[in-house]
């Protein structure tokens, strides 16, 4: 499973109306969080958009440093 699903799923869980599924999702908190760093997201306060740039943009920066990609 690739990290923005993670993400979004989190991201689902921690609202969810059932009382249950957020206090587990809070217990597990820690878990997202790992993921919000790699991409340098303080908050789960983010949208689609900004995840899926935030994740592209890692990509390419990963992709140059390695030399992978030359411009």
């Amino acid at each position: 499973m690739d990290d923005k699903r993670i993400i979004l799923f989190w991201e689902k869980l921690l609202v969810c109306d059932n009382a249950s599924v957020r206090f587990l999702a809070n217990f597990n908190r820690n878990h997202v969080r790992m993921f919000l760093s790699k991409y340098k997201i303080p908050l789960l306060n983010f949208s689609v958009n900004e995840l899926k740039y935030r994740i592209w943009k890692d990509f390419v920066d990963d992709c140059v440093s390695h030399c992978k990609i030359v411009f």
